[in-house]
């Protein structure tokens, strides 16, 4: 599911990206260089962030008080 919903949020980033150079800008072939080069990094930053997203939210530590300390050579220990 989490590649569906970035596959879809991608093509919507392209979408817009087309929209705004054509429209705005009056670009015929994408604008050039520099700008292919900020979609391409916009696009794989949205991938990554959420593809490599948990998707359970409930095993985190959020409601976790306690703190772990850690020293050289000993066991951790929970402070209070």
């Amino acid at each position: 599911m989490k590649y569906v919903i970035a596959l879809l949020a991608c093509i919507g980033i392209f979408i817009a990206y087309v929209l705004i150079g054509a429209a705005v800008f009056g670009w015929q072939h994408g604008g050039g260089l520099i700008p292919m080069m900020i979609l391409f990094a916009i696009v794989g930053a949205v991938w990554r962030k959420i593809t490599k997203s948990k998707t359970n939210k409930n095993t985190s530590n959020a409601g976790c008080t306690e703190k772990v300390s850690y020293e050289r050579g000993q066991e951790p220990f929970l402070e209070n």
